[in-house]
């Protein structure tokens, strides 16, 4: 029988998902784009933007 191993990688993700978020507030700010705006944009809820 095979076994199903969960592997963490929970320290990677937050550090990937800074990464995302940095970029995404960087180009933001140089384009002048709201939150609401780059929802619109993206087809993206801005809570999940947010999140």
């Amino acid at each position: 029988m095979t076994k199903k191993v969960n592997i963490t990688t929970d320290a990677g993700a937050a550090r990937v998902n800074e990464a995302v978020s940095a970029h995404v507030k960087l180009y933001r700010s140089q384009k002048k784009m709201s939150l609401d705006e780059l929802s619109r944009r993206s087809g993206v809820s801005k809570g999940m933007l947010v999140e």
